[in-house]
């Protein structure tokens, strides 16, 4: 029996015809998939198993029965994470870019609220200060500064071994926000103490 290579834009010119036996001829005889997009893994772990593809087709839906076969898929990026869920066994050879990405969207989330609340302490300071107002200059230097500090953090190259303890598995987890809590304390401190030392120095000029 004749054997064949499909590509990722011949497997959905594949799944355009009107002919399901079309699938199930091809799917039989395949040997390689190549230059698949993730979600095209997915679909070929649904169509060799017993889950089958449901799809519209000219504005009608249809369902593609699967092969029935158990499959196991191996991954090593994120772009596989839709094969490793379809499949009846999945394989992760490589965690640690699926945990490094998790990690930096948490890093994200956390630089975010935390550059925000220094944003308004700074104003608030100003305003405290001598009733002024941060202008349109001086609130593009600030975010100009906050970039660069964001830029020049993530230059920071990811460690070589993954830690034992895994990180939250949800953004609003308990641990993430008694983390954001920590570091909003440390910010408003600082800024806090700040503004009682411009107040003493203010207040030591006016007794002159």
């Amino acid at each position: 029996m004749a054997q064949c290579c499909v590509t990722g834009p011949a497997f959905e010119h594949m799944l355009q015809q009107a002919d399901a036996s079309v699938v199930e001829t091809v799917m039989t005889n395949v040997a390689v998939f190549s230059r698949m997009r993730s979600q095209q893994k997915g679909q070929v772990m649904d169509l060799l198993g017993s889950r089958g593809l449901s799809q519209y087709l000219e504005g009608q839906e249809r369902h593609i029965l699967g092969l029935g076969k158990t499959c196991m898929y191996c991954g090593d990026g994120i772009n596989d994470l839709v094969a490793l869920a379809s499949a009846d066994v999945g394989v992760v050879t490589v965690i640690q870019e699926a945990r490094s990405s998790h990690v930096i969207k948490l890093a994200m989330i956390k630089y975010m609220v935390v550059y925000e609340l220094l944003l308004a302490v700074a104003v608030n300071t100003l305003l405290f200060i001598d009733g002024s107002r941060v202008s349109v200059v001086q609130r593009s230097a600030l975010d100009f500064v906050a970039i660069t500090l964001g830029v020049v953090a993530s230059l920071r190259p990811a460690a070589a071994e993954l830690i034992p303890a895994r990180p939250p598995q949800q953004i609003s987890s308990c641990k993430n926000f008694v983390l954001l809590l920590e570091s909003v304390a440390i910010s408003v401190a600082f800024h806090w103490g700040c503004l009682a030392f411009l107040y003493l120095v203010q207040r030591k000029h006016r007794r002159k």
